[in-house]
Parts: structure tokens; sequence; C-alpha cells
């Protein structure tokens, strides 16, 4: 894993370099519309070039960083041994957050890519992929199997539940 800490240069940096002489007219480089923002070495040579790997990882540790930082993995894994990135994202009860467990979870049943993420759905065909009976209850309802995972009795909850939540 590589990253680049710098979130408040970086971002402008990415924002600024759709004006500058050698990107064509229309273009933001590496803009993937209603997906992500990919820094390569074609547009951004310069943030490529800072990219900071991190210290080496043993069993059982954990590495934390922040969304917005420009962060990258190894395009080919050569090691002996299974590894993986987990995208955990964390956000409060409202409708758009509900909307999307719903939408996540179907792809999730189905072994796709979620919806805010390129869509490669490298684990359809894998057999030993997760699946619902694999999680653990709060897992479940995390993923909107049963009520939404939210503590509380207002009225949000109870909508959003019944309309958003597997029952």
């Amino acid at each position: 894993l590589q990253v680049l800490p710098h979130v408040k240069e970086s971002t402008a940096y990415i924002l600024m370099r759709p004006f500058l002489s050698d990107v064509p007219p229309t273009t933001f480089p590496g803009a993937f519309p209603g997906k992500g923002q990919d820094v390569n070495s074609k547009w951004h040579q310069h943030l490529c070039n800072l990219m900071t790997p991190i210290p080496e990882v043993r069993p059982g540790d954990g590495v934390f960083w922040h969304c917005d930082c420009v962060h990258a993995v190894d395009a080919v894994h050569a090691g002996q041994q299974d590894s993986s990135v987990l995208f955990i994202p964390t956000g409060a009860l409202c409708e758009v957050n509900a909307k999307y467990i719903e939408r996540q979870r179907a792809r999730f049943q189905g072994g796709m890519t979620p919806p805010d993420f390129p869509a490669n759905h490298v684990e359809v065909h894998f057999s030993e992929r997760g699946r619902p009976q694999h999680l653990s209850h709060l897992g479940r309802r995390l993923l909107g199997f049963g009520d939404l995972p939210w503590d509380g009795e207002g009225e949000l909850h109870r909508e959003c539940s019944a309309r958003y939540g597997e029952h």
C-alpha cells in the first residue's frame, strides 16, 4: 500500500489539473463520472512521484488511512498468501444512506463490486466469496438484512428500516 498523505495539496492539484495547458478542453484527467478519481502517471506524475509506501505489515497489523488520501496498491499481487484491502465506510441514517444499503445488499448477494466503485465484478464466479450466511448478526443488519443498524425509535428510523431493510 502506498499513500499520499497531503490531502489539501493533492486535492488542489487534482482540481487544478484540467486548467493546465497540456490538458485538452472538456477533459478532467482521471475522472470517471459516478465512479472515482484515478491518479495516474499520464496526468498526475508529480503526485505519483510523492507516493509513500507504508512500513512492513505483519499478521494482525491494521493500517488505516483517510478515504480522501490518494492511495494505491500494487497492480499485481506477487505474495504467497491472499491480501486484501477493505473499504469500511460509516455514515448517518438518512434516506440517501438507506438507499445505498439497499443497492449494496443486492450487489453483495450477487458477488458484484459496490455501486460506487468501478465495476470489475471479479468475485461473481468465485465460489469462496462472502455470502449473507457468513455474516454476523450485526453484519447482516449493516447490509440491511432485517432492520437497519442504527439505534433509535424515531420516524426516520422506522421509515428507512421499513422501506430499505429486508424483512
